[in-house]
């Protein structure tokens, strides 16, 4: 069963293209700017829940510990993922943009 909070999955409502129409484009294309890269890394190589994670954080300002309370995760855990996704989407920034997926 979903929790509550998976409603609030990112989509393009919420400035993020949603999966399905992600799942039909090829990537961007060779001179996509730099949010261009990290929407694409959003979607294509972040799980749900950190998905979910940045949603909360940002666009619901919910503190680390609110988050950790809605998705049933330690503020230590919470942290801890924050700070690994946000490494990865500052990689992607850098990343080619031909290259392979960001690893999890």
């Amino acid at each position: 069963m979903r929790h509550p909070a998976q409603q609030l999955v990112p989509t393009a409502s919420a400035g993020f293209p949603s999966p399905e129409l992600a799942a039909h484009s090829d990537g961007p294309a060779p001179e996509a700017t730099e949010r261009d890269r990290v929407r694409a890394a959003i979607v294509h190589d972040l799980t749900e829940t950190e998905r979910l994670l940045l949603l909360l954080w940002y666009a619901e300002r919910m503190s680390p510990e609110e988050i950790g309370s809605t998705l049933g995760l330690s503020l230590q855990r919470v942290v801890a993922l924050h700070a690994r996704v946000i490494g990865r989407l500052r990689r992607c920034v850098n990343a080619d943009p031909d290259g392979p997926p960001l690893s999890h």
